[in-house]
């Protein structure tokens, strides 16, 4: 007996440092003070759109919460909807961050983007992303998901799946954005630049984005929306015609169709700075911080029953 309570003594203390350790190892794998998270405000000042604030709201929150299972920061990006006489939707960030000089150019990153990156809210309380929707397109075209963080339900019938619009906009909002002219690829007069900017070319026809992580997945560089530049692919015959499905197309959103982010988009985040997940090699799922702890937990009841019956 008295041998047997020396093994429970002998082993307790290595045994509560490994449970210990798994923890500890849970909660560095999956730390949930480091997320990236939404508010929504809705500018509506009338009430004119009052029936659609709800659905808004959660269609916005999902599309961020998916951007974010992407995302590497601790930052809290405030995003405010608004509405206007434009033909479908359009985002962007409210400021910008200086990033570095490259030759006479000052580069800057999209400002929510920078709050992700850095943890600094660079504008304080004030929005950090506009997302403006055309009022027509919002009360005859866009069909809303009830339950927007499944994804599940039919899409409306020839509506335009909000919450893909959602994270169309909210690519914008991050990273897919700058200065150039959409025609011709030349800067504004001036001295800046958008981390987009830096990798976008013109070949006097058409543009492309030239960063090295989309163009070494894309096998070449990727053909850019003439005229309307921050956005993927063209309709033929220029380039890009098979870009036309990816989420950050500048072609169309389908009707009836669920989009959804793409390794391609999330290349040109890496390659424009934004920090994610995928930037320092491919995808590989992690185990959840519970199912780290119940391995630990399982370990340390099986130990503790061989030990047992070692008595």
């Amino acid at each position: 007996m008295k041998q047997g309570n020396g093994v429970r003594y002998r082993h307790a203390v290595p045994l509560r440092l490994a449970l210990a350790g798994t923890v500890i190892l849970a909660l560095l794998v999956n730390p949930a003070f480091a997320t990236v998270m939404y508010t929504v405000t809705i500018d509506d000042p009338a009430n004119t759109f009052t029936a659609f604030h709800a659905p808004i709201e959660s269609n916005v929150l999902a599309a961020g919460a998916r951007w974010s299972q992407f995302l590497v920061g601790d930052a809290t990006i405030d995003l405010q909807i608004g509405f206007s006489g434009i033909p479908t939707a359009e985002g962007s960030s409210v400021t910008t961050g200086f990033v570095r000089t490259i030759g006479t150019l000052n580069v800057f990153e999209q400002g929510a983007a920078a709050e992700v990156r850095t943890g600094i809210d660079p504008n304080g309380a004030v929005p950090d992303g506009l997302i403006t929707i055309g009022t027509d397109y919002l009360v005859n075209n866009l069909g809303f998901d009830p339950h927007p963080a499944v994804r599940s339900d039919p899409i409306p019938t020839g509506k335009v799946d909000a919450v893909s619009l959602f994270l169309h906009e909210i690519g914008h909002v991050l990273a897919i954005n700058g200065f150039r002219s959409g025609f011709d690829g030349s800067l504004p007069p001036g001295d800046f630049e958008s981390t987009f900017d830096v990798y976008t070319t013109f070949d006097g026809t058409n543009l492309f984005f030239n960063g090295p992580k989309a163009t070494a997945l894309y096998g070449q560089p990727v053909p850019l929306t003439f005229g309307n530049y921050p956005h993927l692919g063209n309709a033929a015959p220029r380039p890009g015609s098979d870009l036309i499905p990816d989420l950050m197309n500048g072609v169309q959103l389908d009707r009836d169709t669920r989009y959804d982010i793409s390794l391609l988009d999330l290349d040109i985040f890496c390659d424009v700075g934004v920090p994610g997940t995928t930037c320092q090699g491919p995808v590989v799922p992690e185990p959840s911080t519970w199912l780290l702890f119940g391995s630990g937990l399982v370990g340390f009841l099986l130990l503790k029953f061989k030990l047992k019956n070692r008595r």
